[in-house]
Parts: structure tokens; C-alpha cells; sequence
């Protein structure tokens, strides 16, 4: 049987619209998670279905799609749903633009350094200079 996670994840890569409104539909669900956040991101109702858009939306060919799709995982992390986020960060590192895994680095994994440590050293050996730097910075810290 199947868990929810990978229902979620396989249910994810079927969902498609322009990249303008996946942009734009990623702008206001990260301003209204911003917003839940200070109270309780558990609470939300459409959590899930929001998850099942942002793993389709890490898939998507458009760098500045992924971009704020991450950008959305970031503000669930600390849901029930932490480790769909954190495997699916984790297998986004691995094709990866530079910028996305900067991203990555700078606004997850340096506030999460524990709880990210095998993706720490995974990138400790990426093939990009900048992607390896930052990720000595937060070794070192």
C-alpha cells in the first residue's frame, strides 16, 4: 500500500497551468502561509492540497516556478508534513540548478543545519563553487 506521501507525490506531476500563473498562485499562498505561521501552520485546512501543488510545481522545467515553489515548502517545514519536505528537498538537490540549491542552502538548510545534515554533505561535494562555499559556511558556524 501506497503512503500518503508518494500518493501525494506521483498525484503532484499531472498538475499543469502557464508558468504566469503558477508564479502568481505561488506568491499568494506563501503570503498566506507567512500569515499562518504566526499563529499555527497545522491548523490550515488546505495544507495538504497546497503540498500536493508545491511538489508538481519543484518538477516544473521554469527555474523562477521551482524557485517559489521551494520558497512554499519552506513555509510548511514545520508541519506534520515535514519529511515529504525534507525528501523532496533532498531528491531536488540532486539535478538542481546552482541558484535553487542556493536557495535551498540560505533559507532551509542554515536554519535547520541538524536536520538537514545529509543533505549538508551531500552538496559539501557539488560540483558548483558557490553551492560548496555555502555549505562550508554553515559546517564551520
Amino acid at each position: 500500500s501506497l503512503e500518503l506521501g508518494e500518493v501525494v507525490e506521483h498525484i503532484s506531476k499531472y498538475y499543469n497551468v502557464s508558468v504566469y500563473e503558477s508564479i502568481q498562485l505561488l506568491l499568494v499562498i506563501e503570503k498566506h502561509l507567512k500569515s499562518y505561521n504566526i499563529i499555527n501552520i497545522n491548523e490550515i485546512p488546505w495544507v495538504l492540497n497546497s503540498l500536493q501543488l508545491f511538489l508538481a510545481k519543484v518538477n516544473d522545467p521554469n527555474f523562477e516556478v521551482k524557485y517559489f515553489a521551494v520558497k512554499c515548502l519552506k513555509q510548511i517545514l514545520d508541519s506534520e508534513y515535514k519529511e515529504i519536505v525534507i525528501n523532496t528537498l533532498s531528491h531536488l538537490i540532486d539535478d538542481a540548478d546552482f541558484r535553487l540549491k542556493l536557495l535551498i542552502i540560505n533559507n532551509i538548510v542554515i536554519k535547520n543545519s541538524l536536520l538537514f545534515k545529509g543533505l549538508l554533505e551531500k552538496l559539501m561535494v557539488d560540483n558548483n563553487n558557490l553551492v560548496r562555499k555555502a555549505v562550508s559556511n554553515i559546517i564551520c558556524d
